[in-house]
């Protein structure tokens, strides 16, 4: 007979499920005034990695092999505030990468950074699932939309490089 209930769901017996705003975003070696950025944090998108397909042909037909292998770019979205400057804190990391004042580009071993993305239970006890990140990396300074017919926070989109995305599996 098919189980057509959901006792299983959250009950004694574990299948907790993943909240997806039970996380939080670490980036390592920026300034400690990076601390409330993440505090200001509204969403993510933690990257994959996506196999390209090599085509061999041979004769009338062909195979598919895998090829190389890309990550996405990692999207990230938080709140601006007038008391903490989240804004100028962003613009201080991605002028390492370019200085618009100066026109210089600058060293990544400056402004790559490592990090990691934990997932935690709604108690935040253990179950702590950890997506580590290497190669971090602002590509661009966050755009400004400004309308005066609205009071809502004022939200800006900044896109991450990520080298590597690794779940820890242990």
């Amino acid at each position: 007979m098919a189980k057509v209930d959901a006792d299983h769901l959250a009950s004694g017996n574990g299948y907790e499920p993943q909240r997806e705003n039970n996380f939080y975003l670490s980036i390592t070696g920026l300034s400690p005034d990076f601390d409330f950025v993440m505090l200001a944090l509204r969403n993510i998108t933690i990257p994959g990695h996506k196999t390209e397909g090599v085509v061999i042909n041979w004769g009338n037909s062909f195979r598919k092999v895998s090829g190389g292998v890309t990550l996405e770019d990692m999207p990230l979205k938080c709140r601006d505030m007038v008391d903490k400057d989240v804004r100028k804190c962003l613009l201080k990391w991605y002028w390492k990468v370019y200085d618009p004042y100066t026109g210089k580009k600058g060293l990544c071993s400056d402004y790559k950074k490592v990090g990691e993305i934990l997932l935690f239970a709604p108690d935040g006890s253990s179950n702590e699932r950890v997506c580590g990140l290497q190669g971090i990396w602002p590509t661009g300074e966050p755009p400004t939309a400004l309308t005066m017919d609205s009071q809502n926070p004022l939200d800006m989109d900044i896109s991450l490089c990520v080298d590597k995305a690794l779940w820890d599996l242990t």
